[in-house]
């Protein structure tokens, strides 16, 4: 991520990738003295892609999913350069406390779709790659 040094980079305002975006500027800052020229903040992820399209970004971060399915949708503008971050992420559902039995069949019937291999099927067909999801320890403190 040594590359990202005195470039301009773009992200969706306030999702998960914003503060991964502001933590690796200020690492490259402190090993390098030299972090991003600016960090562009978007109202979307599509935004910040466009900033890369029309070069007034140079990169763009977003989750790998949503990279690799803007890469499978348009093909040859967008390059995949590398993780931005070793802290693993996942997607999620999530669903309001007192809903304890939708969150217990969409439990369930991710697991049955992980188990007999749906799910790896899926994640090949739309985003061109599959990723492995943890069965345990994922949850952030206070989620059941």
């Amino acid at each position: 991520m040594e590359d990202l040094k005195g470039k301009v980079v773009s992200t969706q305002l306030a999702s998960a990738v914003d503060p991964v975006a502001k933590h690796l500027d200020k690492r490259l800052e402190a090993s390098s003295g030299e972090g991003f020229a600016d960090l562009k903040l978007f109202p979307t992820f599509n935004d910040s892609f466009l900033a890369v399209a029309n070069g007034t970004s140079d990169a763009a971060l977003a989750g790998l999913p949503v990279l690799q399915n803007l890469m499978n949708q348009r093909p040859g503008i967008f390059e995949l350069v590398g993780k931005a971050s070793d802290i693993p992420s996942y997607n999620a559902w999530v669903v309001r406390p007192e809903d304890q039995d939708l969150r217990d069949a969409l439990n369930k019937a991710i697991l049955k779709i992980k188990q007999d291999g749906t799910f790896a099927k899926l994640q090949q067909k739309w985003l061109g790659m599959t990723y492995a999801l943890p069965e345990k320890d994922y949850l952030p403190d206070g989620a059941r």
